[in-house]
């Protein structure tokens, strides 16, 4: 999508949050000043989105008319009932997206402006995984605006799936995408706990931890197959429970060499694997922990705090700080194995599906 910049010339420190996030901008990309800023500008262009460190209401009201998404740099309280989305590092209201210390472009930002920007990105791996074009709603906020400005990009992607991911909070969004024809199907509730130091531990005798090799595979797939019932895929009864199945199974593979979450530790006994925990390595000193299952022969015995608490220890020595885990709303053994080993609640989100 074709993107306009404009500096207002503020100095409230947005214009250089947002010559930051220009930086990490794709595809075709106009900076102006404010004050070349015109209605001839703007029919001309060819433009989806505006990004800017503060408009007048006018000019609010105009890209509405032209359906042009806008971005904003700025006051989120002053700019929320405005702007499609806004961008405040300075808001710590905690609530929201895009505000506060993970909004900081001076910092290394949560925010991955090139999706938000983009408003919608299609997903190449669930695209081929599924058979079908599968796109996610990547600019997190919905309101009327944006989902006209993306129709097209549906239409001529040819997308049978729109997943959205919406915090809980924005009301805005949720009304919209109820609106819009989206489905409600799964609560996400991100846990995040701070690895401080070891917390020595002794596995139960004749268990041992490792990393999962090439050849723990089938044992792992037999582990996965079946368990993730609590997942959206499953309530969503439009996915095939076959491909749903595979998609797991796929994901633990994908694990064990590397291709997708960066590592799979498991548990084993007389060396066969009877639990597993994927991890993935991103930014910031974090790690994600993706897919955790454990047979049900070896369940009701601790050993998924033993599973989490060997894995900490493996972070610990990667200098880890953070390591953080999504499961869903829906889910409770797993949000209970989660808050006794020292998570805590981080975000509450809500997925929706729209077929079309």
């Amino acid at each position: 999508m074709k993107k306009l910049v404009i500096l207002a010339s503020t100095k409230c420190g947005y214009d250089e949050q947002l010559l930051l996030a220009k930086d990490h901008l794709v595809g075709e990309t106009v900076l102006i000043q404010i004050g070349d800023l015109s209605l001839d500008v703007l029919q001309k262009g060819g433009f989806s989105v505006v990004i800017s460190s503060g408009l007048s209401k006018e000019w609010f009201y105009i890209l509405r008319g032209l359906g042009i998404s806008s971005i904003t740099f700025g006051d989120r309280e002053y700019y929320s009932q405005l702007s499609d989305i806004v961008i405040d590092y300075k808001n710590e209201s905690g609530e929201h997206y895009f505000t506060g210390a993970s909004a900081d472009f001076t910092r290394e930002p949560d925010i991955a402006i090139c999706e938000v920007a983009d408003l919608i990105r299609k997903l190449d791996w669930d695209t081929d995984f599924f058979g079908y074009n599968v796109a996610f709603l990547s600019c997190l906020h919905l309101t009327e605006n944006i989902y006209k400005n993306i129709s097209l990009f549906v239409e001529e992607n040819k997308i049978r799936l729109i997943e959205y991911l919406c915090n809980c909070h924005d009301s805005r969004s949720v009304e919209i995408a109820e609106k819009s024809g989206f489905s409600f199907v799964d609560i996400r509730i991100t846990f995040i706990k701070h690895l401080v130091s070891s917390q020595p531990y002794q596995l139960p005798g004749g268990i041992e931890f490792r990393k999962s090799t090439e050849q723990d595979i089938l044992a792992l797939e037999k582990i996965a197959n079946g368990i993730y019932t609590k997942s959206r895929y499953f309530f969503d009864k439009r996915f095939e429970e076959k491909k749903v199945i595979e998609f797991y199974l796929s994901w633990v593979r994908k694990a064990v060499r590397g291709e997708f979450d960066d590592e799979c530790w498991c548990l084993t006994e007389n060396n066969e694997p009877f639990a597993f925990c994927t991890v993935r390595y991103v930014k910031n000193g974090t790690a994600q922990i993706g897919l955790l299952g454990m047979s049900n022969l070896y369940q009701g015995r601790g050993l998924g705090k033993a599973l989490l608490k060997s894995v900490f220890e493996v972070l610990l020595k990667k200098n880890i700080s953070w390591v953080t885990v999504a499961t869903q709303g829906r889910n409770y053994p797993a949000q209970n194995l989660y808050q006794s080993v020292g998570f805590i609640t981080k975000e509450t989100q809500l997925w929706y599906h729209k077929w079309l």
